[in-house]
């Protein structure tokens, strides 16, 4: 969880906004700056499930991530990050 903390943290000091309450719009952004570097959806879940958790304990609102948009967001991260399988080449004579 420290290391969900920190990127959180880092990533509003730099865009300099206020980390907490977590609006909508700060949520979808951060979702998609994680999209760019990980590339595990279920990861980029865990991360905002253990944000979601942090607001909980410091008691203030969750109400950015229950909302329908970021939820369709995070559902839309197992379409965008889907891990392809590139089938392998055929055996030809030349590879023989």
């Amino acid at each position: 969880m420290r290391g969900t903390i920190k990127k959180y943290l880092r990533y509003v000091q730099f865009k300099e906004l206020s980390p907490f309450p977590i609006t909508e719009e700060l949520l979808e952004r951060f979702v998609a700056t994680l999209t760019l570097s990980m590339k595990s959806p279920q990861s980029i879940c865990n991360m905002i499930s253990q944000l979601k958790m942090i607001h909980v304990l410091i008691d203030v609102s969750t109400h950015a991530f229950e909302r329908p948009k970021v939820k369709y967001l995070l559902k839309g991260l197992d379409h965008y990050l889907k891990h392809t399988v590139q089938p392998s080449l055929p055996l030809t004579p030349q590879l023989l």
